[in-house]
């Protein structure tokens, strides 16, 4: 069992309560802020805990599908946030708080289910995005919130509807597991369930849940693994939307405690909030009950214990619990459905659809011509600013990496190359064109906005096909990081070349590409700051390649070594 905590009242790892107030102490209030990203169980946990203990339960995410059916059906486009605004004058829904009947109804007409369709779910994110829209729901959500016990939840309860909230939540699961759940979800709505909450049926007899359903069939043939993808690369959108817009960001509150639910059931997960609610004093939280149901589900996960007084709270000692920073969401290895980076900007005149085609393009090549091992893609940014530099030994690097590293890389590539309908090619999947001779102030002045725009710029920082090492840089990559203040992340690639003494290169050679963890420069615009930009950037990658080959000459060794055990004498 993963709890991590994020304040100073989280759990210690791997237990499952921790905190400075004793369950006799009564809260200020009697309201659980359940918060995370979907796919983690949050309806499903958050109603099951409202059966619970008798508390009211509001799902503040049905609430924004609800205006955003009511801007589809409007015929409103979702992209046009004074259009949204207006139409939500007059707009007139339900709010339900029982936990055992989540009807909502649009209007006077139940859409209990039409809000979990398809296209709402795609576009609720966007809308949602939109201040006036989070504006027009807070005062309501914060009336529900405080009416009596609540268990609410949503993606901003700990920090913006409740930060006052006795109990917080911060539930996570892997991302592969949270698209098979909502894939299983989806199906077994299609089947015949019914969308009465986000996770079909509740409680511990529940045949489908958020949690619950990913540890009945993890080998199900009937999830296909193609659909997964999707599925996942559309979390993984959301969640980068959800994470970076300006009003209400999804994040954990800073005492917000952190689970896990990866590999938890329904009751575990369960167990572990009634747990805190017991410790914090909330009407309803049996502390015999959540703090044998707490170790129990500690234990199934391989966890450690702290000792516990009679009471069932922690024993003095644990005052203060070890705290845990929550992780930002990290890039996933890029698949066929999966690319990453949906959101990143495209260069002006481009078409996101061609870049995304050209990404592909760099796939297929990549399995056609070489045999691949990348690692290090969490080391990539999800969004924002980001200059990739990488060094450069054959042609083949920049098409690799375009296609094989997770976001929109617009990479700044020699003048000579982009002629003929190669030329064509590799400006419709937005690289841009530079002459090393006389770079064009209008180029990089192109390539320094699509930056602070929040784009990827890819640079060979030698300036031309070397050895790899890294000896000598051009000042291009130091130039657009301090201009643009942005973060730099360095690949080392081998294996694109012809090994030396060989007149031909092997079939489908292996390359090895190492990902380095990025690292901030300084925005700034004078010469010495380019040129301290321009130093750090060498020494960074120069590095990396070092290590690369370092790592592929302990493999040679071992091989060779090997080798000579089974040779004849």
């Amino acid at each position: 069992m993963t709890v991590h905590g994020a304040g100073r009242h989280a759990a210690p790892e791997g237990g499952a309560v921790a905190g400075t107030f004793a369950a006799s102490v009564a809260p200020a209030n009697s309201i659980i802020a359940i918060d995370g990203p979907s796919g983690t169980g949050k309806s499903t946990v958050a109603r099951t805990v409202a059966e619970r203990i008798g508390a009211g339960y509001l799902d503040t995410g049905a609430l924004y599908r609800i205006v955003t059916l009511h801007v589809l059906e409007a015929g409103i486009d979702p992209g046009d946030p004074e259009a949204v605004a207006r139409a939500l004058d007059g707009l007139t829904f339900d709010a339900p708080t029982d936990p055992h009947a989540q009807v909502h109804h649009l209007a006077g007409v139940d859409v209990t289910d039409r809000i979990r369709d398809a296209d709402v779910t795609a576009t609720v994110s966007a809308v949602s995005a939109i201040p006036a829209v989070r504006a027009f729901l807070l005062d309501r959500q914060r009336e529900i919130a405080h009416s009596g016990p609540m268990v609410v939840e949503g993606r901003d309860i700990g920090t913006v509807i409740a930060p006052d909230a006795a109990v917080k939540v911060f539930l996570t699961a892997d991302g592969v597991v949270r698209a098979r759940r909502r894939l299983r979800q989806d199906a077994a709505r299609s089947a015949g369930g019914s969308a009465r909450g986000e996770a079909g049926a509740v409680g511990p007899d529940a045949a489908v849940s958020d949690v619950a359903v990913d540890r009945a069939g993890e080998s199900d043939a009937a999830v296909d693994r193609l659909a997964v993808d999707r599925v996942a690369e559309g979390l993984d959108r959301r969640d980068a939307i959800d994470s970076s817009r300006a009003a209400a960001p999804l994040k954990a509150a800073t005492d917000a405690v952190v689970i896990d639910s990866t590999n938890l059931t329904v009751e575990q997960t369960v167990a572990a909030v009634l747990a805190l609610a017991h410790e914090r004093g909330l009407p309803g939280a049996s502390g015999e009950v959540a703090a044998g149901d707490a170790e129990s589900a500690q234990r199934d996960a391989g966890g450690t214990r702290e000792p516990r007084t009679a009471g069932g709270a922690h024993a003095a000692g644990s005052t203060h619990a070890a705290t845990t920073p929550v992780s930002p969401p990290v890039s996933l290895p890029v698949k066929w459905f999966r690319l990453g980076g949906l959101d990143d900007p495209v260069p002006v005149g481009r078409r996101p659809r061609d870049v995304d085609r050209g990404r592909r393009i760099g796939i297929a090549l990549s399995h056609i011509m070489y045999r691949m091992k990348i690692r290090g893609e969490e080391h990539i940014p999800v969004s924002g600013p980001l200059v990739v530099v990488a060094n450069h030994t054959t042609f083949a690097d920049g098409p690799i990496l375009f296609g094989r590293l997770p976001r929109r890389i617009s990479f700044l590539i020699k003048a000579e190359v982009l002629v003929g309908p190669l030329g064509w090619l590799l400006r419709t999947v937005g690289q841009y064109s530079i002459d090393r001779a006389a770079p064009q102030r209008e180029v990089l002045l192109a390539a320094l906005n699509h930056l602070k725009a929040g784009g990827v710029i890819g640079i060979f920082p030698e300036g031309q096909r070397t050895d790899g090492s890294v000896s000598e840089v051009f000042h291009g990559a130091g130039w657009l990081a301090a201009r643009a203040g942005a973060t730099v992340v360095p690949v080392a690639l081998r294996g694109t070349a012809r090994p030396a003494g060989r007149r031909i290169k092997r079939f489908r050679p292996k390359v090895y590409a190492l990902v380095g963890e990025p690292f901030d420069i300084p925005q700034g615009a004078g010469r010495t700051a380019i040129n301290a930009a321009t130093s750090t950037i060498q020494q960074h990658l120069s590095g990396l390649v070092a290590d690369l080959d370092r790592g592929l000459a302990r493999v040679a060794d071992d091989r060779t070594r090997l080798g000579h055990c089974w040779r004849r004498p």
